[in-house]
């Protein structure tokens, strides 16, 4: 049986990222060593094949990352070892995800978007001078 990290990506807000890209880099190494995806709970499980400073970036593709290193010391290989449990600490992950922002605040929003770009558009329309027509 081998040991295995789990890691397990969270939104600031305690929302598992599910489906976000994950990505593990070996100690040293610029090539990746696993590229995956969490499951619909956030988790997802690798078996480190060496000791060092790992490295695991999640991604959900909206514009959210994480970057967190795990460190993976000789004791982790023996028998008696557990898999770690690895959660991002939140200062690595989103502040806010889009889900968690008020209906009312993404209408009024949108409305200010639409009004605003509604306004420069006649503005700039009232700056043309008429032109006379020709007889």
């Amino acid at each position: 049986k081998k040991p295995f990290v789990t890691i397990r990506a969270v939104y600031a807000g305690g929302q598992p990222i599910a489906n976000a890209v994950v990505t593990i880099l070996p100690p040293g190494e610029k090539v990746d060593f696993q590229n995956a995806r969490t499951d619909p709970h956030g988790i997802f499980v690798f078996m480190p094949d060496t000791v060092g400073i790992w490295k695991c970036l999640v991604d959900d593709e909206t514009g959210h990352r994480g970057v967190k290193k795990i460190t993976i010391e000789d004791n982790f290989f023996t028998k008696d070892t557990t898999a770690m449990d690895f959660s991002p600490e939140k200062s690595n992950l989103p502040v806010q995800n889009s889900a968690s922002i008020p209906t009312w605040f993404k209408i009024v929003w949108g409305l200010s978007l639409i009004f605003g770009l509604t306004g420069i558009f006649y503005w700039f329309k009232a700056r043309r001078p008429v032109r006379p027509k020709d007889s």
